[in-house]
């Protein structure tokens, strides 16, 4: 598997970073992060792949599978409108897509039924939980 480096920007990990209060982070919050990190002050572990098999799934889109650890004392809240992805890699960047329904639903369409289920994207991530999050490029 080929590892990517990820230039992240999270705008939902309130309850992770900040105080702890559970407000939500400013909108211009961002997270700069190298595949397999941890994410200083935030208390999660953030770590990408890229499997070739998958580059077939959807036509015109590459997924990237992106693991995120929470590792912190507070829920990682997400939020598929507000959070804004880039993939950054052989020099160049890329906006990625983390809900690819609400974007192009035709795409979207041609997900075999039984993955669809897996590549939703994750609403929250419990303390010490694993979630997969797929973004396509």
């Amino acid at each position: 598997m080929k590892r990517i480096t990820l230039a992240v920007l999270v705008i939902a990990c309130a309850a992770a970073c900040g105080s702890g209060s559970g407000a939500r982070p400013r909108s211009k919050d961002v997270i700069h992060a190298q595949g397999g990190a941890m994410i200083e002050g935030c208390g999660f572990v953030l770590d990408a792949s890229v499997d070739p098999r998958l580059s077939d799934l959807i036509p015109g889109y590459h997924v990237i599978n992106v693991v995120l650890v929470n590792n912190s004392f507070n829920i990682l809240f997400l939020s598929p409108e507000r959070d804004r992805w880039f993939v950054k890699a052989g020099g160049k960047r890329w906006h990625a897509i983390n809900d690819l329904r609400k974007v192009d639903g035709e795409a979207w369409s041609q997900v075999p039924e039984r993955a669809r289920g897996l590549m939703t994207y994750p609403l929250v991530i419990p303390i010490g939980g694993r979630m997969v999050v797929d973004l396509f490029v």
